[in-house]
């Protein structure tokens, strides 16, 4: 068996995964940050656009720096064969990376000094290109 080319299975949303052992629950590098309310499979551009847009709205409101941390892994491919091929011969080509999204975890953090307000309002801004339920969450 060449595990080379050994392609992964589709990501379940059982409890049973690695990531439910990683307490992701908590604000660990940052003072804002953003939490999934629900199941979801994201893909690297959902998550690269959110960012973009969150760092352009912020740039706009204010001239203080600003840091963006990304805490989700895109650990599964999702494959596809091409148009016109026939049926067989293997699971296809990488199409795209994907990572898991569950309830409770702050998958986008914030370490800035700009006032809570305008990040709340970039953060709702931004909140349309990932279509989860997502909550606000700030460091006690």
């Amino acid at each position: 068996m060449n595990l080379k080319f050994k392609k992964h299975f589709r990501l379940s949303f059982n409890s049973n995964n690695d990531l439910s052992l990683i307490n992701v629950n908590n604000l660990k590098y940052g003072t804002y940050g953003i939490q999934a309310l629900s199941f979801s499979i994201v893909t690297y551009k959902q998550i690269n656009s959110f960012r973009i847009k969150l760092s352009r709205s912020l740039k706009k409101t204010e001239s203080l720096k600003f840091k963006i941390y990304i805490r989700i892994f895109f650990i599964c491919p999702i494959t596809q064969k091409p148009k016109l091929t026939r049926m067989g011969k293997g699971s296809g080509a990488i199409r795209k990376w994907v990572g898991l999204l569950k309830p409770g975890l702050i998958f986008i953090e914030l370490n800035s000094e700009i006032p809570k307000s305008l990040i709340k309002k970039a953060f709702y801004l931004c909140s349309y290109l990932i279509s989860i339920n997502l909550l606000f969450v700030e460091k006690k």
